[in-house]
This record gives structure tokens, sequence and C-alpha cells, in this order.
């Protein structure tokens, strides 16, 4: 199961329910949960090239959009009707295999373990931001599962013991 969050107050969950989970014809739901009221509603089925799943959701501008591993195209899918389409092509330095995460205002974060790729989903535009030993210093703060890395200020943290692929950063002062 994959979830984004539209930071307003609906959550969307990309996966199969438990009855159909080993039916190989039982294609992925998606389905939106509002966070006040907790009411569950199934969106659709998104059908993806060669029923790949993605690794990643991404909500942005009423748009969910999709990465999914050795795809060169980044996936949209429709939060109101569940339809997915290629929406873009991602540029050659970008592994869709790689972690990625979104900063909450348009731009995903590809991190290849020493190269670090930003992605403006405004633009289209794709440039390196720094590594491994040059991390960028942003103004949100960064966390790529499954390798456990956070970049906060400037700075990488490894994330020990964390296997359940989310976690929670907080500043101290």
């Amino acid at each position: 199961m994959k979830a984004c969050y539209d930071g307003n107050k609906t959550i969307y969950v990309l996966g199969k329910s438990v009855p159909t989970i080993f039916d190989p014809y039982h294609h992925n739901d998606l389905i939106q949960i509002d966070i006040d009221t907790l009411e569950v509603t199934k969106v659709g089925q998104p059908n993806f090239y060669n029923d790949n799943y993605p690794v990643e959701l991404h909500y942005f501008n009423t748009q969910i959009f999709a990465v999914i591993p050795k795809h060169t195209h980044l996936w949209t899918i429709n939060p109101f009707n569940a339809y997915a389409s290629q929406s873009f092509s991602l540029a050659a330095r970008i592994n869709a295999a790689d972690p990625s995460c979104h900063d909450g205002k348009g731009r995903l974060y590809f991190y290849s373990g020493s190269v670090l790729f930003e992605l403006n989903l405004t633009t289209v535009i794709s440039q390196k931001v720094g590594g491994e030993h040059n991390p960028p210093k942003l103004d949100t703060m960064l966390y790529f599962s499954p390798d456990n890395v956070a970049l906060v200020d400037g700075k990488w943290y490894r994330i020990e013991d964390n296997y359940y692929g989310s976690c929670l950063v907080t500043k101290h002062q």
C-alpha cells in the first residue's frame, strides 16, 4: 500500500484490500479518507502500464503523482475518478527506482545515495541540487525511505532502527 496526503483533509491510499490481495485480476483500489469525518470512499481503480505498481505517491496541485520503478515517465492519477496516465518524461539521470519525496511545494526529490535531484512539477525542470558530501540547505525536511536518511538544515541524518518506512523528526531547541 502507498499513501499521500493532500495537505488539507484527505488521505489517498492505493492498494489491494485483504480479500483481493492474491487475486491477480483485481487491480489496485484508490480510496480517499476524510480525516475530519473518517469517511472512506473508493474512488476507482487506476491502471498502470504492464500492471506495474507505484513505489511512491505524491500529491500536488489537485493531482496524485505516482513514481513507478523502471519507468521513464512520471504518472498522474486523477483523485476524483482514479484515471491514470503518463504525465511527463523523467530526465535520463533520474532513476524512478530511487527513493523520492515531495516538499509540499511542487518539488520532487530523488536520492540516489550519492546525488540528490530536484524535479519541479510546475516547470518540469530537473536539476542536480547536491549530494552526499554537499547537501543543499532547504526550507523543509526531506525523508527518504527505504534508505532511512533525512535531510535537515543542510545535513544528512541516518534514521536508525526504522523498519516501517516512516518517521517523525523533531527539532530540539
